[in-house]
């Protein structure tokens, strides 16, 4: 019997899978990467479908940026408090850069990032999902599928899980869940707005009606708006938040913003294990990356481009290993720089995200990120960027919210 042995096998085919994939091949164009998932594509997955300028520019950097051909550009924000102040803007310019982005449905984006991969030299395998594995180095590490009833095994130097936050790798390799502390559960649906939108602006509610949760008011290219909330697990429990109940709740709101929606549909839950509490990464010759990593910005609920990014790096880093250079070592190296790029930048949103759960701060940074241009900069740089809270971000916010 033949066995191939791959080079990296994948778990997970989404942004996250998809971009390691793409940035290896990119880099060694020979490498034989296998993409595993347990779905068949086009498939849905629940998220509020935002596309920030950093999954802009990590699209650039694998040169896949025109899967968003077509899309209608959002370059504007609208937000609005529980004391019912609330403002509209263009989204900044921060260091030079003109930040927008886009909404795209995941059913659409990850089908269409899958088949980059694809056409740049990955294999995918569809149906199938994790089991086990066995890294016994310097043998190949063993990875066991299975699809019903079914199972077979592939081998491979190297393993990246990327198979969502609630990784089968990740509960194998015995890292613990995030507490319900850092963990967030969120409601999507879709809804039509009755016009085709035209409108590039996306919309953030912290309201009285709706705390401590937040929702969102995001329009696709088409007449499709994608509408949910979320809030902290521990906040869910305690509170006993129905989150069917007031996601209608956020739609009545939205009638009387002159918003109304038609055909709601399609509400999914899920989970959103947050950053500011990353667990260990790397393990050996396998590396979690993406929400099977707790990936996710714990304020503004996102996770696509920390995951993107992790793939690219982490894709890289293999592709381009040397014989003098094992890949515990590289993968060790890769979560080191991913922990130095962000940790200050989730602990940053952690904070963030327990002010705007308290009715009187979330209507002082509000009000005062629709006074001062640099707060708004700064909340902008937070939920789509890389920010990190600052003593003269404080400073102006209380100075922006006063009363007179």
């Amino acid at each position: 019997m033949v066995v191939v042995i791959y080079d990296l096998v994948i778990i997970g085919a989404g942004p996250s899978g998809t971009a390691a994939a793409i940035s290896a091949l990119r880099s060694v164009p020979d490498l034989k990467v296998l993409l595993v998932d347990k779905e068949f594509f086009p498939r849905d997955k629940p998220c509020g479908d935002g596309l920030g300028p950093g999954v802009v520019s990590v699209l650039e950097a694998i040169e896949a940026a025109d899967v968003l051909d077509g899309e209608v550009e959002i370059d504007s924000c609208t937000v609005y408090g529980p004391d019912g102040s609330g403002f509209s803007s263009e989204l900044p310019t921060i260091d030079g850069r003109r930040l927008s982005g886009y909404v795209v449905p995941r059913l659409e984006f990850d089908h269409r990032l899958v088949g980059r991969a694809v056409s740049v030299g990955a294999e995918l395998l569809e149906g199938w999902s994790f089991d086990s594995l066995s890294d016994s180095s310097p043998d190949p590490v063993s990875v066991s599928l299975k699809k019903g009833n079914e199972k077979k095994i592939v081998h491979a130097r190297a393993v990246i899980a990327a198979d969502g936050a609630n990784s089968r790798v990740r509960s194998f390799l015995k890292v613990a869940r995030n507490s319900p502390r850092l963990t967030g559960i969120a409601i999507r649906a879709y809804a039509n707005s009755g016009r085709e939108s035209k409108a590039n602006s996306l919309m953030f509610e912290w309201s009285d009606e709706l705390l401590p949760a937040y929702a969102w008011y995001f329009p696709t290219s088409s007449e499709v708006v994608n509408v949910g909330l979320g809030l902290v697990v521990r906040d869910s429990q305690r509170r006993r938040f129905q989150l069917r109940e007031n996601l209608e709740r956020f739609v009545r709101l939205l009638k009387n913003r002159n918003l109304p929606l038609t055909d709601l549909r399609n509400e999914r839950s899920y989970l959103l294990p947050h950053g500011a509490r990353l667990p260990r990464l790397a393990h050996g010759r396998v590396m979690l990356i993406g929400d099977a990593g707790s990936m996710i910005n714990p304020l503004s609920g996102e996770g696509i481009f920390y995951g993107m990014f992790a793939g690219v790096e982490v894709g890289r880093a293999f592709a381009c290993l040397t014989p003098k250079h094992r890949v515990e070592d590289a993968f060790a190296a890769a979560e080191k720089s991913f922990r130095k790029r962000f940790t200050w930048h989730y602990r940053s949103n952690y904070v963030a995200s327990v002010m705007l759960r308290s009715r009187r701060w979330a209507s002082l940074v509000i009000r005062a990120a629709g006074r001062d241009p640099k707060v708004l900069a700064s909340g902008v740089e937070l939920l789509f960027g890389e920010g990190r809270l600052s003593i003269s971000t404080s400073f102006r916010i209380v100075w922006a919210a006063r009363p007179w």
